[in-house]
């Protein structure tokens, strides 16, 4: 998927099966809800790194692209959680 897709993607707003995460520094856990009710219908896309302004009313505006920090131990982070017996709270 190329920044032109993600974008599309992002730009359509938060439906049934895209979620968007601001995820600076750290996999908020409200993303393992989500991981969760992805698992347990038809999946969807989760998206770190994006902050939602809910005051705005177009999309291109409510959604704003921030990227996040390190990636790799973010990735890391939510697999290991994922993959852990560990209740999430």
């Amino acid at each position: 998927m190329d920044m032109q897709e993600l974008k599309q993607i992002i730009y359509q707003g938060e439906k049934v099966d895209i979620e968007c995460k601001e995820a600076e520094s750290n996999v908020p856990k409200s993303v393992y809800e989500s991981y969760s009710a992805f698992a347990n219908t038809k999946g969807g896309y989760i998206i770190l790194g994006v902050k939602e302004d809910k005051q705005k009313t177009h999309f291109e505006e409510r959604f704003i692209i921030q990227g996040i920090d390190n990636p790799k131990k973010q990735v890391e982070d939510f697999w290991n959680t994922i993959n852990s017996n560990t209740a999430i709270r």
